[in-house]
């Protein structure tokens, strides 16, 4: 996370691209993390944002996704969606874990 970027490889582990990740900080409990939906799009979380953020496979940003005080994650620490109804699943570094539903993207 300390280099701001997201690198894309095939299954065999072949380096195809790569894109810059505003806020990826090397930093104390600022770890991201990623998980790819059915339709392709990346959902990674940007902890020191307090954010989740939806971009394509050629790195344009899709959605936000903003947490912090009112919301009902803050600084999220770990990604998946729910295999049931769609949704996000979030844990965050108060120790929550919450679905979070994903917005439509662009």
């Amino acid at each position: 996370n300390g280099n701001g970027r997201l690198q894309i490889t095939d299954r065999d582990g072949k380096f195809l691209r790569e894109f810059p990740v505003e806020g990826w900080k090397s930093q104390v409990f600022s770890e991201p993390y990623v998980v790819v939906d059915d339709a392709g799009t990346i959902w990674l979380t940007v902890p020191v944002e307090k954010q989740v953020r939806a971009y394509d496979q050629d790195g344009k940003q899709l959605a936000t996704i903003q947490g912090g005080a009112g919301q009902p994650f803050d600084r999220p620490m770990g990604i998946g969606i729910h295999p049931g109804n769609g949704n996000l699943v979030l844990t965050d570094l108060e120790h929550r874990i919450v679905q979070v539903p994903r917005p439509p993207v662009r």
